[in-house]
């Protein structure tokens, strides 16, 4: 089944109302996602950065674990996966 335009601006109007309605009610669980969020991009980027500075012999993958430890962790998850890859 495929969705008109419509359909998807509707759609995507009802989720910000949504996430609206959900930080307002929550405001130390929107502050403490948002600090999540910032610490995985910016530990992503990080490792991201070393791959590319160091090549394939240092390149830890990106993907949905690595991005969650940075994201809980961040800048020392970020360096503590660059340990771990070296090791193993």
């Amino acid at each position: 089944m495929e969705l008109t335009r419509e359909q998807l601006i509707v759609i995507w109007i009802i989720a910000i109302l949504a996430l609206s309605v959900l930080i307002l009610i929550f405001p130390k669980f929107a502050k403490t996602a948002g600090r999540v969020v910032r610490n995985a991009a910016v530990g992503c980027c990080l490792l991201w950065a070393i791959g590319a500075i160091f090549g394939a012999n240092a390149s830890v993958g990106l993907n949905p674990v690595t991005a969650g430890v940075c994201g809980i962790l961040g800048i020392p998850g970020a360096a503590m996966l660059m340990i771990i890859h070296q090791i193993l």
